[in-house]
């Protein structure tokens, strides 16, 4: 069996209930349910759960934390 043919077999699986959650968890944290769509969440300045976490960290002037979005304007 080639390794395309194992990756394919394996991702099936993913389709049911799993590939659900995933899309579930994929959106709490990013705001979008597919891969790729990170558009974040409007209440946290349409930044995902991370990016407000790193946001909050850097205005308390958390060492190491900075607002990404921030460094983009």
């Amino acid at each position: 069996m080639s390794d395309v043919d194992l990756v394919n077999q394996y991702t099936a699986k993913f389709d049911g209930p799993i590939g659900s959650d995933v899309k579930d968890i994929r959106q709490q944290l990013t705001g979008g349910r597919d891969q790729g769509q990170y558009p974040g969440w409007p209440q946290l300045g349409n930044r995902s759960v991370t990016d407000a976490l790193a946001a909050i960290g850097a205005h308390l002037g958390i060492s190491g934390f900075y607002d990404p979005l921030a460094r983009n304007t």
